[in-house]
């Protein structure tokens, strides 16, 4: 069967590799006086942790259909992403290249040691020799690589967070709970995109919030509808989206930078780790979560809201980090 005549019941039938721990909990927590449901897909694995590794079940799939030998893709040089790769690339038997950004300092720790840990080829790059890489890997590729566009933002990466609604779904029936919007950080677009399809797919009746930690507003509106409109187009689906209404973006979490964390921000992933043993990110989960929890203040755009917190992982950034947050602690 062609993915074009493919329909929501057919799903189930797209080529798929085993690399996560699924399902993955569940689970209700009180955090500054408010209720939040967070979905554990920091659980997904140990050295596969995060939502990457759901995207990497679809995508090496492909890989495998195309006959690839090498996983190739890109990302900042303490990438959750990358390290998803190689780590899949390792355990399936591809070999993996890695291209990756780095704005300062030698690079060490953290998912970059993971990276060469798991053998790939690594290559730290300038930002303006990181862009031309990609541009031409992206236009023309190369035989026997298969090009993985960061963050595993394409069709397959949509769909797998599509499914993933379908299994928070599951969940909240068996604990009698309802939801109105699902939060997550966006950085390159696709986890969001593949929640908002599966909201619509799945007919769960809740708004995407994603707290924008990469890109301006414009842009990863953009991003979002093009890659829903891909992964709709390529497996034959149709869903209707109100853009006004349905996908909601939270801007102001990532002032600092991209790759920084602030200070204030940084206080408050030590305090969720000491006062309920949740670990976030200083890039995506621990801005988003922070953002989170000032929208549902009084006058906030989340005020009253019942949300799910999807925590898509990267603890391995922290140990990047350590100095900062050791002088946070102190």
């Amino acid at each position: 069967m062609g993915f074009l005549s493919m329909g929501l019941e057919d799903l189930d039938t797209i080529p798929r590799v085993s690399l996560a721990n699924l399902p993955t909990p569940l689970e209700q927590y009180t955090i500054r006086g408010f209720d939040v449901l967070i979905k554990r897909d920091d659980l997904t694995g140990c050295v596969t942790s995060g939502n990457k590794i759901r995207k990497m079940e679809f995508i090496a799939a492909d890989a495998r259909e195309q006959k690839a030998k090498t996983l190739v893709t890109f990302g900042a040089v303490q990438s959750n992403h990358a390290r998803a790769v190689a780590a899949a690339a390792a355990q399936l038997g591809f070999r993996s290249e890695l291209f990756l950004w780095n704005d300062s300092g030698t690079p060490s720790g953290g998912n970059f040691f993971l990276d060469r840990l798991f053998g790939a080829q690594v290559h730290v790059l300038s930002r303006a020799e990181y862009d031309a890489i990609y541009r031409e890997m992206a236009t023309n590729g190369e035989e026997g690589k298969y090009f993985i566009p960061e963050g595993g933002a394409n069709a397959f990466g949509v769909l797998a967070y599509s499914l993933a609604v379908d299994e928070m779904k599951e969940q909240l029936l068996k604990m009698h709970r309802n939801v109105d919007v699902l939060v997550t950080a966006a950085g390159t677009g696709g986890t969001a995109a593949g929640l908002l399809l599966g909201a619509k797919l799945f007919d769960v009746r809740a708004q995407v919030a994603v707290v924008n930690v990469l890109h301006p507003r414009p842009d990863i509106l953009h991003r979002v509808r093009v890659l829903l409109e891909q992964a709709s187009a390529k497996f034959g689906l149709s869903v209707r989206v109100d853009w006004e209404r349905d996908l909601l973006i939270l801007d102001g979490y990532s002032r600092e930078g991209y790759t920084n964390i602030a200070p204030m921000k940084a206080k408050f992933i030590i305090e969720m780790a000491q006062e309920f043993g949740l670990v976030f990110d200083p890039v995506y989960t621990g801005k988003a979560f922070y953002g989170l929890t000032r929208e549902m203040r009084r006058g906030g755009l989340l005020e009253g809201a019942r949300p799910l917190f999807v925590h898509t992982g990267g603890i391995f950034g922290l140990f990047a980090k350590q100095e900062e947050f050791e002088k946070a602690v102190k």
